[in-house]
This record gives structure tokens, sequence and C-alpha cells, in this order.
């Protein structure tokens, strides 16, 4: 039986702030051809995890030995890997530049790279490619040497920010429900202004609350909690009567989805925003 020596070279850990545990369970690493290659010729193994994969080496010997001859035979060799993601809204939940679109690029040798703390923390660049996978990545073997921590392996992270959108929920009353100066409430930093009566794309009329110049970041589960609610005793849209308990008219308004997305100005600025359709 051939006996295996496994080392760890590398791990790569991805977080995103749209889970609620901030472990992003969506993105896959595909080794392109040619890293296939290097990794079957020398040994290499992946471990894929929930957020991201590990590679392992099969070598008996010190593993910089083992880098340092293949950076040497192969002429600074890398792996290349090809980065998708199981979510077709990825890049509508996550924080980017608005003005920007492209493909996600991660190089380990891009200068906007954070080390600290034994982390290479990886910057994304958005090129401007014609292409169907969502990005990729390039680890350069000579990068891991220079990252290797005290156990020996390179840890690196890519991290994201989910997108902030203003919320707007639309009333739309089809059951004459008495609605006596409604509010959202909620979560007490959160404060939704209107409602402002509106008539929506299909022609009805609606009463629309918006939580302003107030961006609320995107989430995959119940983060916030708001409800529709009457508040008798206070003028008609003010904000402080989103500050007074009511009498709860929808219980647990649903949270947007990251596939439905408008445009809005605010503070003269253009941002996104999440429109929810409530009917009651």
């Amino acid at each position: 039986m051939m006996k295996s020596n496994y080392q760890l070279v590398l791990s790569l850990e991805v977080s995103h702030s749209y889970y609620e545990n901030n472990a992003c369970s969506c993105l896959e690493f595909i080794p392109q051809k040619a890293t296939v290659e290097l990794q079957k010729k020398y040994g290499f193994r992946m471990r894929y995890k929930t957020n991201g994969f590990e590679l392992y080496a099969n070598t008996a010997g010190p593993i910089v030995k083992l880098l340092q001859y293949i950076i040497y035979v192969a002429n600074d060799a890398s792996f290349e890997y090809t980065i998708t993601s199981k979510d077709s809204n990825f890049m509508m939940f996550t924080e980017l530049p608005l003005d920007q679109q492209g493909s996600l690029s991660y190089d380990t040798g891009f200068g906007q790279n954070v080390y600290d703390n034994e982390v290479l923390t990886l910057q994304e660049q958005i090129l401007n490619v014609n292409t169907s996978a969502l990005g990729s990545l390039k680890i350069s073997l000579i990068d891991i040497l220079k990252c290797r921590n005290i156990a020996g392996a390179a840890q690196m992270q890519i991290n994201y920010t989910a997108r902030a959108t203003q919320w707007q929920y639309y009333v739309i009353n089809k059951s004459s429900v008495q609605l006596n100066n409604p509010a959202v409430a909620g979560t007490p930093d959160i404060i939704f202004d209107g409602p402002a009566a509106v008539t929506i794309a299909t022609g009805q009329a609606a009463l629309l609350f918006t939580s302003g110049s107030n961006l609320i970041p995107l989430t995959d589960y119940p983060k916030y909690k708001f409800d529709l609610v009457n508040n008798s005793s206070v003028a008609l849209g003010t904000k402080s009567s989103q500050r007074k308990a009511g009498k709860v008219i929808f219980k647990g308004l649903p949270n947007p989805q990251p596939s439905r997305i408008g445009s809005v100005v605010v503070n003269g600025k253009g941002q996104l925003s999440s429109p929810i359709y409530l009917y009651i």
C-alpha cells in the first residue's frame, strides 16, 4: 500500500454578510486546465469546504522545497481557478460599484491586497471581459511562499458585504381593511417614511412606505423584522408614528428579494431600491 503524506499548502475562505453565519456557500472554484495538470503532476489535491477550499500536497519533504522546485522548472507557476456562483443573484445582493460591470478578478500579486495577522485578504478587480463566469482567481506559488504562516501554510480570504438598498413597501388594500394612520414599525433604529399615496404600474392605488436615506443591507434570512400597524393617535405620515405601539395589521412584513431591484435618488445621489408589494 502506498503511503500518503498530505500537507496543507493553502486555504481560502470566503465570507459574505448576506448570509446569517457569514459563510459564503454559493461560490465554486473550478481549476483551469493547466492547474489540473499541475496539481496532478506534483501530487496536489483540493478539498472543498462550504465557503472555499483547501489545497494539499502529497510530499514527505518540506513544502517549501516542493514549491521552489516547481517555480524553478515551471517558470513561476500559479494555480488558476474559474469562479462561478450557484446563485444567479450574486451580483445583485453583493456590494459592488454601481458604475462598473464585468468579471471579478482576484490575484495574489495584486498590490491592493492586505496581509495582516498571517492572512492575505484578496481585493477584487473588475475586468471588462466577455465571460459567462463570475470571475477568476490566480494564486502564485511565489506568493504562497511569501504568505506562509507559522504552521507552514498560506491562509487567504475573500470578504463580501451585502448590498444596501432603500426598502420600499407598497401596501395595496384589496380587502377594505381599515387603515387608520398606518405605519411600518419594528427595528428601533430604522424609521420608515410614509405613507404616501401612489399608483403602481398595474394602475392600482397603494400606500408607499420607504426607508428613505437609510439604506438597509439585503440578507438571505429575516434579520430585520417589521410590522404594518395602525397608530390612530398620531398624525398620518409622521416618522414619530413609528415609535409608538399600534394595532398590528400585518405581522412580519416580507424582506425584499435580491432579484427585484429598482433605482431611486437619495439626497441627490442615485441608489438602488428594493420594492416589496404587500396585498392585504
